[in-house]
C-alpha cells in the first residue's frame, strides 16, 4: 500500500469521481473544533477523535492491522468493545487492508483520505479451513440460537438461527418438533460494534454441532477533510457450516450464516463513486446432514446475497438447504429448510444485514450506480 502525504488535488475531482454536484474544492476550508491546547478532534458521528497534529504518524500500516496489537494502534478508545484507532496525516489506499482482531478498528486521517479503484479496506469474516473473523466481528448485543438437539428416537436435529443486526437472520430448518427462532439484534448507532454470528446445528453431541458463522467486523472511517471512495469497504459475514454425519443414525442440523457487520464513513465531504462498494452482508446458512452424507457449508458473504449449502442425501431422507444471506434488497436472511420426511437434519439460517452509515457534514454524495449494501441510513 503506497501512503500519500501531503493535499489531494481536489479541484476537478467531481469529474474524477463521476459525480457533477460536489464541490470538492470547498472540503478542506472547514476549521475542526479543538479541545485542549495544541489539540484537535474530529468525527463524532460515534465518537470524536483527538490528536495532536504535531505528532500525528505520516506514515499508515501497510497491507494489515491487527487491532490486538497495541504497537498497531494509534490510540485504543475505552468502552464496550474497545477500539483500535488508527491515524495518519494523510490516507491513500490502493491496495488491499485486511483488519482482524478482536477489537473495531477506526481509520483516520488528519486531512484527506482515498480509497482508490484497487483499494480496499476489509474487515470482513472469511471461512474455510482457517476462519478468518474480521476486526470486531460477533461485539453487538448478540443472542445466537442453536437448532434443536437429536433425541436418540428422532431422525432430525434443527438448523441453527443466522445471526442478526441491521436486518434479522433467517429461522433455522426445523428439528424434530421445533424452530431455531433468530433474535433480532438492535443496531446500536452510538457504538462501533460488529454483526452477530449464527447459531450451532442441532445434533445428539455437542462435537457434532456445525458452527454457525462469525458476524461481520467493524470500522469507523473519519477524516478532517474529504474522503473520496473508488474502490471497496468489506465487512461481510462467514458461512454457517453444514452438518456432519458420522454415524448413519445422526442427522445433525447446518450452522447459521453470520449477520453482516458495520460500516460508517465520517468527514465533512463525502464522495461514493459510481464504481464503488461498501457491503455489509450476512453469510448462507449450512446444509444439513444425512446419516452418511455431510450438509454443505454455506457461502461468505457476497454483494449479491450468499447462497446457502445444500443438504446431504437424497429424496425422503435428505438434509435442509441452508437460507441465503441478506442483499441489497432483502436485508432479512431466509430460514433454512426443513429435512426430510424419513431423516435429515435442518438447514441453518441465512444471517441478516448489517449496517452502513455515511455522513457528509459539509456535502455527501453517493452514486446511484454504487454497490451499497445494505441501503444507507
Amino acid at each position: 500500500m503506497r501512503i500519500v502525504v501531503g493535499l489531494l488535488l481536489l479541484a476537478g475531482c467531481d469529474q474524477l469521481f463521476g459525480i457533477d454536484t460536489v464541490p470538492l474544492h470547498d472540503a478542506a476550508l472547514v476549521d475542526m473544533p479543538s479541545s485542549d491546547a495544541g489539540q484537535e478532534c474530529i468525527g463524532g458521528v460515534l465518537f470524536e477523535v483527538c490528536y495532536d497534529p504535531a505528532t500525528v504518524p505520516t506514515t499508515f500500516p501497510g497491507s494489515a492491522i491487527d487491532t490486538s496489537t497495541a504497537a498497531q494502534c494509534t490510540q485504543m478508545r475505552a468502552g464496550t468493545p474497545p477500539v483500535c484507532i488508527v491515524i495518519a496525516k494523510q490516507i491513500d489506499i490502493e491496495t488491499s487492508l485486511r483488519i482482524v482482531g478482536p477489537n473495531p478498528v477506526a481509520i483516520v486521517s488528519a486531512s484527506d483520505l482515498r480509497i482508490a479503484a484497487g483499494g480496499i479496506i476489509d474487515v470482513s469474516s472469511g471461512g474455510g479451513t482457517i476462519p478468518s473473523p474480521g476486526a470486531g466481528a460477533d461485539t453487538g448485543p448478540c443472542t445466537t440460537a442453536d437448532g434443536e438437539t437429536q433425541v436418540v428416537t428422532a431422525n432430525h436435529a434443527g438448523g441453527g438461527a443466522g445471526g442478526s443486526f441491521g436486518g434479522n437472520g433467517g429461522d433455522g430448518g426445523i428439528g424434530e418438533s421445533t424452530s431455531a427462532r433468530a433474535q433480532p439484534a438492535p443496531v446500536d448507532e452510538s457504538n462501533l460494534h460488529g454483526g452477530c454470528p449464527g447459531g450451532r446445528g442441532g445434533a445428539k453431541g455437542v462435537a457434532q454441532k456445525a458452527r454457525g458463522g462469525h458476524g461481520g467486523g467493524a470500522v469507523y472511517v473519519v477524516a478532517k477533510g474529504a474522503i473520496l471512495i473508488d474502490g471497496r469497504i468489506n465487512a461481510n459475514a462467514e458461512r454457517g457450516y453444514g452438518g456432519t454425519a458420522t454415524l448413519n443414525n445422526e442427522f445433525p442440523g447446518g450452522g447459521g450464516g453470520g449477520a453482516g457487520g458495520m460500516i460508517v464513513i465520517d468527514a465533512d465531504m463525502v464522495a461514493v463513486n459510481m464504481a464503488a462498494s461498501l457491503v455489509a452482508n450476512g453469510g448462507g446458512g449450512g446444509g444439513g446432514a444425512d446419516g452418511t452424507m455431510k450438509g454443505l457449508d454455506g457461502n461468505d458473504g457476497a454483494a449479491a446475497g450468499a447462497g446457502g449449502g445444500t443438504g446431504g442425501g437424497s429424496g425422503m431422507s435428505i438434509g435442509g438447504a441452508g437460507g441465503t444471506g441478506s442483499s441489497r434488497n432483502m436485508p432479512a436472511g431466509t430460514p433454512g429448510q426443513p429435512g426430510g420426511a424419513l431423516q435429515g437434519g435442518g438447514g441453518g439460517g441465512g444471517g441478516g444485514a448489517g449496517y452502513i452509515h455515511i455522513y457528509g457534514a459539509h456535502s455527501k454524495a453517493v452514486s446511484p450506480s454504487a454497490n451499497v449494501s445494505p441501503n444507507p441510513s
